[in-house]
């Protein structure tokens, strides 16, 4: 069975009882919290932009969260918009426009 241990004592209240009730050495004033609270600004993020899923396989997934885990990039979708980027940069002026007039038409799709 389990042994019950003894509470350490140090023989003295933490606490002093007064005839008004409790007295509290360090009062912290709640409107000091609310201020530094709204003194402070968190970060602002982006929109969140609309998810969707592609299929890819299993291999490709791991891949991806592998990079991802090593700190190639932040997230699985920084990391593809990287490589995106990297292929952009190669295609020649015809496949830039090209690429530009179909990645158009999807987008006007999505918005719709």
């Amino acid at each position: 069975m389990l042994e019950k241990k003894a509470a350490h004592k140090t023989g003295k209240s933490l606490l002093r009882h007064t005839p008004g009730g409790v007295e509290v050495e360090n009062q912290v004033d709640r409107e000091s919290i609310v201020r530094s609270v709204k003194e402070t600004t968190a970060p602002k993020k982006k929109p969140a932009e609309k998810t969707t899923s592609i299929r890819i396989s299993v291999t490709t997934r791991n891949a991806l969260n592998s990079l991802v885990t090593l700190g190639e990039a932040e997230t699985v979708n920084a990391l593809l918009e990287e490589f995106i980027t990297q292929k952009l940069e190669s295609l020649r002026p015809d496949q830039q426009r090209t690429y530009d007039i179909i990645n158009g038409v999807a987008t006007k799709r999505d918005n719709v």
